[in-house]
């Protein structure tokens, strides 16, 4: 899934996105999917887990705490959840953002206003939300 791309940005281009084109290649690639609402944080939510999760906009969670509560991480049923439950995998990896329960995951959520250059950010990653031990999350460096 690519955000602010159209299908021919991306499908086709195989000099900047020759994994992604891979993938279709060897799957299902969707050209007209579009969001629900926005901004774009609770679209990849809806996506992930069938649900927004109360999340309206692309802050952290309002139910967000750095210290695991009743309600957050969430423990919600989520695609992830479901693969695994099924006998597959999931892993999700993304550059620089830390996976539920390593010491700093909680607050890092990098915005290019406090980390010039560093436009990826934790709302892109929906499974960042949830208890690690549900997922297999692997940040990169």
């Amino acid at each position: 899934m690519e955000e602010n791309k159209t299908h021919g940005q991306i499908i086709g281009d195989l000099v900047n996105a020759p994994y992604l084109n891979s993938l279709a290649n060897g799957g299902v690639s969707l050209g007209s999917i579009f969001g629900i609402t926005h901004p774009s944080q609770p679209n990849y939510l809806e996506l992930f887990s069938g649900s927004n999760q109360g999340v309206v906009d692309d802050e952290l969670p309002p139910n967000f705490s750095t210290v695991p509560t009743g309600t957050y991480p969430f423990r919600t049923a989520n695609l992830g959840a479901e693969l695994i439950a099924a006998g597959f995998t999931f892993a999700g990896f993304w550059k620089g953002i830390e996976s539920a329960g390593l010491v700093d995951w909680a607050d890092y959520d990098p915005h290019s206003a406090t980390h010039p250059g560093i436009f990826y950010r934790r709302k892109h990653n929906p499974w960042a939300n949830w208890v690690a031990k549900v997922l297999t999350c692997r940040p990169t460096r």
